[in-house]
């Protein structure tokens, strides 16, 4: 095995496409394959035993890619399959963990659990809850119908409103939700606009992406400095269409994490302007490209407001948000 290898993830449809991009985002230099299992899903609502099957199905076929990892991109399959499936290969298998210790850190009262059936039901997490202090804070909410509605009805955001309002309704207003499911990564623009953007939303994502970077390092796997041949990412999706869905869903996410890093620029703007990033010139680009003080503007329009060609500009604005982008991720500023 040699760290030129790809990275296999499965999940048991296109929730597993936000833990791609999550693993993209940190390790860009590694090649990735994702498999979206959506002819079988969703996993939740089966026995252990069959996620079991359906999940070794899956890394049988990403072994026979060559694959140096396996990522299971499913809270629900990790509950039922991973213990199990670490014994039948000699790659490392990393599965998922809902976020429910930062919440918890994070917060004084009661911690909204949203997964699966099976996640919540599973020994798996009763051990975690058991592991953690406080756990008395956490209360559970079992949504598969939100698992079905990202599989199939993406786009039908009344319906996703009025769904996800009625799990919520059902609970008062928590201190904290936990997303214990990948697919509910897709919705969580509409879950923070439910609360109104006051109650932290936390996922497993990070911690997955970084417990795979520390395994891959271990063993000497991880790609480190820039190969030859660039870094690709593959989707494979049984169901027709839904290969293609899951590229899209992929570009999908790089524009909402666009759209929080915009809303945190303009909440933080003083700070931002206040660190010196920028001089008085790109402070100006600054304030035009993240609508501070006026309507944004697209590259055009900035080019003629600041006499500055396209061809120019584009580069400036990439190194401008680049810079913006890394000082956001320096939480202690903010």
């Amino acid at each position: 095995m040699d760290s030129h290898q790809k990275i296999g993830i499965f999940d048991s449809g296109l929730g597993g496409v936000s833990v791609v991009y999550t693993i993209h985002q940190m390790m860009p230099l590694e090649s990735i394959v994702y498999i979206g299992d959506s002819v079988n899903a969703p996993y939740g609502t089966k026995s252990p035993e069959a996620v079991f099957e359906h999940s070794k199905a899956v890394c049988d076929r990403l072994v026979s890619e060559g694959v140096k990892a396996i990522v299971i991109a499913c809270n629900t399959a990790t509950s039922a399959a991973a213990e199990r499936l670490r014994g039948l290969y000699d790659i490392p298998i990393i599965g998922m963990e809902p976020a429910v210790k930062p919440a918890l850190k994070a917060s004084e009262g009661t911690v909204l659990v949203l997964a699966t059936e099976m996640t919540l039901r599973e020994k798996k997490f009763q051990n975690l809850l058991a592991s953690l202090k406080d756990s008395e804070r956490v209360v559970k909410c079992p949504a598969p119908d939100l698992v079905t509605l990202v599989e199939t009805q993406l786009s039908e955001k009344r319906l996703i409103r009025k769904t996800v309002a009625q799990y919520l309704d059902a609970f008062p207003e928590p201190d904290a939700i936990v997303l214990g499911c990948t697919h509910f990564i897709f919705l969580k623009q509409v879950i923070a606009a439910y609360y109104d953007g006051r109650v932290p939303i936390f996922d497993g994502n990070l911690g997955t992406a970084r417990q795979l970077q520390k395994q891959l390092k271990q063993r000497n796997l991880l790609i480190e400095s820039p190969q030859k041949m660039p870094a690709t990412v593959t989707f494979l999706n049984e169901k027709p269409g839904y290969a293609e869905l899951s590229e899209a869903l992929f570009e999908e996410l790089a524009d909402m994490e666009k759209a929080e890093q915009i809303q945190k620029v303009q909440e933080n703007l003083g700070k931002l302007l206040g660190v010196g990033l920028f001089d008085e010139k790109s402070e100006k680009i600054f304030k035009l490209y993240y609508g501070v003080g006026t309507e944004r503007m697209d590259i055009q329009a900035i080019s003629k407001e600041m006499k500055l060609s396209v061809k120019k500009l584009q580069p400036l604005l990439e190194r401008m948000d680049k810079k913006v982008f890394n000082t956001l991720k320096k939480q202690p500023l903010f």
